[in-house]
């Protein structure tokens, strides 16, 4: 007796069509895939279900069940691998800054779940000789745990710095702390005490080579100048703010050289890149690939974690950085702890045109300076381009109100005419920057890379002379004069790099308006533009292009970074003819690649091509 059940289908004979598709698929290749129309993002991740290893942040696979067995946070240590331990932590830490979340980093140390059960006074009593003489129970309860209270107050300070906004969460950091504590609650002074207390241990410590005791003060000492730099106020007490930059600068390199452990040593289970069970919020599943330890991640954190580092140089680093320059800079009512925006506009204009401020006040010239070159490279670049209107809305601005004024009876030149002009140089320095950043993030195609070049070298040739038309009106002995014909010198070389780089990349590159159909049309339409008279200068040397941008960068500090770009394209061709006739002698690849230099390619000598 049928029973109708009201399912859908249930009326229908299915066909089983599986050896269809397993037919069809045994003629596709390793790594190809056939999508339908529109498939989207969201239809790959629906594929996956609860289980999937690669998405299921619980799951733990046969074989993964605690491999080397359960940790024990009150193991017996020696020396050797506390500052093992300690530097891996601080590597994960920079990992973190680099913009990894946390529960992908700093919590995979263990200590950082287990911190009350390394409390001293909770600690049984038969714990204290389990580890004899070497391994103290003092090492692991005291020194250890002062080093996990400072690596987790560090990171809380710098969750609250990068918190501020002047970052993108998600974007340039991950603030996320999957409900873990980073001892918010605890005041910086009680871990400074904790630190100090474990470098007093230390110092009456007798049973441990004095080297290894040495290097745990050295890294204990670190965490604790580290900690109150983040901790400092640079306007409070500035003296102390640069002892602490100087002393983090002493130590930092004394503990850079890597700690070696046999692979049966208890450290090892220390860190535990899977184990996401206990970290809550949305945590993505990690591989199990160790990290990879280098002196350079040491280095990053003398270089990346100083405060230091944002009022000496100004330079956008990790997002820590650019933050805290950010909150240096401008904390949300003052400019420099000091001023007023209308203090900023009056420096707009003295430190571009040497003089104070050239106009009445305008409320929208201070909204207008804004503090955008903090951001990532992306979204710096999105910036400059929505500027470039409002600055061409102000220069007209400016030049409305001073073609209002009278003008001026003294000798000398008429500063007041120049005004307008300071606003169309920071317009032409966006644009500059706006053309070269496109190199940086890739976004031109092979065809694309010359014309860029090109315009990139038209704009600074309209910048140059804007600044041959103020430089008579400054002061010769002036800063502003110095930073003037800085700025110009700097142009020169960056338009003669460019304009090599057009002529060769040009001839390499594939031109899409040469195409069967389109290039008759336009020879037969434009045929008084396509005369040969026309063609590049014969005489022009790509090399000697070269060769000039790097004399004039040896007149300039801080040119490192383009006189490699000069040395990667020493070997440009002699002339356009010999570019022309691909002489093997001076042919070669131009590669692009942002890790190299940002803006200007590099030859490779190969077959001649652009890459």
């Amino acid at each position: 007796m049928d029973v109708d059940l009201g399912l859908p289908g249930d009326k229908f004979d299915f066909e089983d069509v599986t050896g269809i598709f397993t037919a069809a698929a045994s003629a596709m290749g390793e790594d190809e895939v056939i999508l339908m129309d529109n498939f989207t993002l969201q239809d790959a991740m629906s594929a996956f279900e609860i289980g999937e290893p690669r998405l299921d942040t619980g799951i733990r696979l046969d074989g993964e069940q605690a491999p080397r067995g359960a940790f024990d946070p009150l193991t017996p240590l020696l020396p050797q691998e506390l500052c093992w331990i300690i530097d891996r932590a601080c590597a994960y830490e920079m990992e973190w800054h680099a913009g990894n979340p946390l529960s992908h980093t700093v919590y995979t140390l263990q200590y950082v779940h287990h911190l009350p059960r390394l409390e001293p006074e909770f600690v049984p009593a038969g714990a204290a000789a389990c580890g004899g003489p070497e391994r103290p129970r003092e090492l692991v309860t005291v020194v250890l745990r002062a080093a996990v209270l400072g690596l987790l107050k560090c990171c809380d300070l710098s969750w609250r710095e990068l918190s501020k906004g002047g970052v993108q969460d998600g974007e340039d950091w991950q603030g996320d702390k999957c409900e873990v504590s980073l001892l918010e609650g605890v005041q910086v002074q009680h871990v400074l005490s904790k630190l100090a207390d474990a470098m007093d241990w230390l110092l009456t410590s007798t049973n441990f080579p004095v080297h290894w005791l040495e290097a745990l003060y050295t890294r204990l000492a670190l965490r604790k100048t580290l900690l109150e730099l983040m901790d400092s106020d640079i306007y409070k007490n500035l003296a102390q703010f640069q002892h602490l930059v100087r002393l983090a600068r002493v130590q930092l390199p004394v503990r850079a050289s890597p700690v070696l452990l046999p692979s049966d040593s208890p450290a090892h289970m220390s860190f535990d890149p899977k184990d996401m069970g206990r970290v809550g919020g949305h945590a993505g599943r990690v591989g199990g690939a160790e990290l990879a330890l280098h002196d350079t991640k040491c280095a990053d954190m003398g270089a990346g974690s100083e405060p230091a580092a944002v009022a000496a140089h100004l330079l956008p680093r990790t997002p820590y950085i650019r933050s805290a320059t950010q909150s240096f800079f401008y904390d949300g009512i003052l400019v420099l702890h000091r001023f007023s925006f209308a203090w900023l506009v009056d420096r707009f204009f003295f430190e571009t045109a040497g003089s104070g401020r050239g106009a009445p006040p305008l409320q929208h010239i201070e909204r207008t300076l804004q503090k955008g070159l903090w951001y990532n490279p992306p979204r710096r670049r999105r910036f400059l381009v929505k500027s470039l209107l409002e600055w061409h809305v102000l220069f007209h601005d400016l030049s409305t109100i001073v073609a209002q004024l009278a003008p001026l009876e003294r000798p000398g030149p008429d500063v007041m005419a120049y005004i307008p002009a300071c606003a169309l140089l920071w317009r032409l320095t966006a644009i500059r920057e706006v053309i070269f950043s496109g190199f940086q993030l890739e976004l031109y195609g092979v065809w694309e890379k010359p014309f860029a070049y090109w315009y990139a070298a038209r704009v600074m040739e309209a910048h140059l002379t804007m600044l041959d038309r103020l430089l008579p009106a400054l002061s010769p002995a002036s800063r502003v004069c110095m930073e003037t014909r800085f700025q110009h010198d700097l142009l020169t070389a960056l338009q003669a790099l460019s304009i090599a780089v057009f002529a060769v990349s040009l001839r390499l590159a594939p031109q899409p308006w040469r195409h069967e159909h389109t290039h008759p049309s336009l020879v037969r339409r434009y045929k008084w533009a396509f005369r040969a008279e026309y063609d590049a200068d014969r005489f022009f040397s790509p090399r000697d292009s070269v060769a000039l941008a790097r004399v004039v960068l040896m007149r300039l500090p801080r040119r490192a970074g383009l006189l490699h770009a000069c040395d990667g394209l020493a070997r440009l061709p002699g002339g356009m003819a010999g570019a022309e006739a691909e002489d093997a002698s001076v042919g070669g690849v131009l590669k692009w690649d942002p890790g190299m230099h940002p803006w200007f390619p590099y030859l490779e000598m190969e077959a001649k091509s652009i890459v």
